[in-house]
């Protein structure tokens, strides 16, 4: 039972892998190394850019791969913790 969790997070990043290939050869890129937050984002314009370089990742990571491999391990505890 626990290990649909991390089937889940393996279909999910095969997920993510094939949709940034296809987006890959669909959409015209920009590659910069930092982020300017200054600037607005333009979403109408053709153009799009990625950034290498993002402090925002490494969190991000990290509560998607906890909330997929504590949802099995919801289960048996909160059945534990019947008093």
């Amino acid at each position: 039972m626990t290990s649909y969790g991390a089937i889940s997070i393996i279909l999910i990043s095969f997920f993510i892998i094939g949709v940034g290939i296809v987006s890959l050869t669909n959409t015209p890129f920009k590659i910069m190394t930092i982020p300017d937050a200054s600037a607005p984002v333009d979403f109408e314009k053709s153009l799009r850019e990625i950034f290498l370089v993002n402090n925002n990742f490494t969190p991000l990571a990290g509560v998607l791969g906890i909330g997929y491999f504590l949802h099995p391990v919801s289960i048996p505890i909160a059945r534990n913790s019947r008093n």
